[in-house]
């Protein structure tokens, strides 16, 4: 679990993942694919495709659930791809902070930006239409963090 931004396709586009992860991977070629074994992707598949209205058989073409991931020694970002969306999550309290880690995943949501995709707020999920959305991103993310700090604070929980 970490602090997801999310951004959704623009209306009208029909590619599969399959072809965005590749484009993705293709301008940024430090993402590497997530492995799963192709009979874990159809099990996944058969328990999710019907809460979207999907056959296991539409998930699997589509990509749905599929997910790059950026590796650094001290930091991370992990991107799946969705239905009509994809998600870049970060590490909960990444050692190089919060303000830092937005300016990492910077490059990459831009990548989505330029090609019309919408970037949701992080607390409402209302589309930013703002040139600053840097700012609701850290913002986001820092209040995210109090709230996890909060839990464990009150559940005796241990951040590592």
């Amino acid at each position: 679990m970490g602090f997801d931004i999310s951004l959704e396709q623009p209306t009208g586009r029909h590619e599969t993942n399959h072809l965005r992860a590749n484009a993705f991977s293709s301008a940024y070629p430090e993402f590497v694919a997530f492995e799963i074994s192709r009979d874990a992707y159809w099990s996944l598949a058969e328990e999710l495709a019907p809460d979207i209205g999907m056959t296991a058989a539409e998930y699997v073409a589509r990509g749905i659930g599929l997910e790059l991931n950026l590796e650094h020694d001290e930091f991370w970002i992990q991107l799946q791809f969705w239905e009509r969306s994809v998600t870049f999550t970060l590490p909960n309290f990444p050692r190089l902070g919060t303000g830092a880690s937005v300016d990492a995943v910077r490059p990459y949501i831009e990548h989505f930006l330029r090609d019309g995709w919408a970037l949701l707020h992080p607390t409402t999920g209302d589309p930013i239409e703002s040139v600053d959305w840097v700012i609701a991103i850290r913002e986001g993310y820092a209040h995210r963090q109090g709230r996890v700090q909060h839990v464990a604070d009150a559940t005796g929980g241990r951040i590592s």
